[in-house]
């Protein structure tokens, strides 16, 4: 029976096929009355459908049954009958979407019993309040949540501790992530800090990507015999006026990207607040000369760099990066050590307490 269903949708196919090629009688006989059965191997090379030998061994004794059967389907009478979806081959435009805004973010918070590793653990589909409730352990009291920007949803009954303890729960997750990215390094931690290519960086031309509003193709010195291209996502935030003989810090041992068209053989870094909102290159002393490497706390002596292909193969960049912070000074630090170079501390303008990346 399986092997009937399949070959009724390949004929289905082949129909198809064939009626879009407008082909005619004379090229395949696919007529029941015939005398002789359609081959399904020329059926299925019109189709484009790879058909083994043993199935089309098997398929040519029922191949008339089946073309019969869609032709009594030709004559079923679909008049007053909405329609299946044909819309993109028919030329129908589909309904625009209509995208609902969840604003009851608190009551699924408050429904969820836990959080771990940030992310929240939720119940199981189909488990009752007196589960969700015993859960909680007993004598729990009961509040009802609403969501004043939600005029619509009706009160959720949910017990008290378990909004305390989701609060909890994420307040821990908070502080250890912290306490984790201010410790000081590890070891194995530097050694992913050293083997990142942090340069000094002075940018000698910038102009407006020809593809992108919001990018600027920077010529960056360095310290090498030629100029870096580096494309940077600062146009909305850097006047094009200030990006010029910039001071600022390059990643240069990244792998090349292309950024709509133009490849990017770094990244520019930079701080920015919490909401995006300012976003700001971070900069070496005056002092500092292009191609000058970056180094933490008192670790001057380091080992070469890695390769761009260790670097991401290892994701040193993604490790080191969350660690990256602006301090009260507006020094850039990483897990409490100041980043430096031999004039002086890297530094962000005005921003404190920011995240570089």
């Amino acid at each position: 029976m399986q092997s009937v269903f399949k070959l009724k949708g390949h004929v289905c196919r082949c129909m198809i096929s064939l009626r879009r090629l407008k082909l005619s009688d004379k090229s395949l006989s696919l007529r029941p009355s015939s005398s002789s059965s359609p081959d399904v191997k020329e059926l299925a090379k019109m189709a484009q459908i790879a058909v083994s030998d043993a199935e089309a061994k098997e398929w040519q004794p029922k191949i008339n049954s089946i073309i019969d059967w869609f032709g009594q389907l030709q004559k079923a009478q679909v008049s007053g009958v909405t329609p299946s979806i044909h819309a993109v081959e028919e030329g129908i435009p589909l309904r625009i979407d209509q995208p609902v805004l969840h604003e009851a973010r608190s009551e699924v918070l408050a429904l969820a019993p836990s959080v771990e590793r940030g992310y929240i653990r939720v119940p199981k589909t189909g488990i009752g309040a007196d589960s969700l409730g015993a859960s909680a352990g007993s004598g729990a009291e009961e509040t009802n949540v609403t969501s004043s920007s939600s005029p619509g949803l009706a009160p959720i009954t949910v017990s008290e501790p378990v909004a305390t303890s989701v609060n909890a729960a994420a307040n821990t997750v908070a502080e250890v992530e912290d306490r984790a990215l201010s410790a000081p390094p590890t070891k194995e931690e530097l050694e992913a800090f050293q083997a990142l290519d942090l340069r000094v960086g002075k940018i000698v031309s910038c102009e407006k990507h020809p593809d992108a509003d919001s990018l600027y193709v920077e010529k960056i010195d360095v310290g090498e015999p030629e100029l870096r291209t580096i494309v940077s996502g600062l146009v909305k935030f850097v006047p094009i006026e200030q990006m010029q003989d910039r001071s600022v810090i390059v990643i240069c041992n990244l792998k090349p990207r292309n950024m709509r068209g133009i490849k990017s053989f770094g990244m520019v870094l930079a701080a920015s607040n919490s909401e995006h909102t300012v976003v700001e290159p971070i900069a070496a002393p005056p002092e500092s000369k292009p191609g000058e490497r970056i180094f933490v706390g008192e670790h001057k002596d380091q080992a070469p760099p890695a390769t761009a292909n260790v670097v991401e193969k290892k994701k040193h960049w993604e490790n080191v990066q969350p660690g990256l912070v602006t301090a009260e000074d507006r020094s850039v630090t990483w897990r409490g050590l100041k980043l430096q170079v031999l004039a002086g501390t890297i530094t962000s303008t005005g921003l404190v307490g920011a995240r570089v990346a």
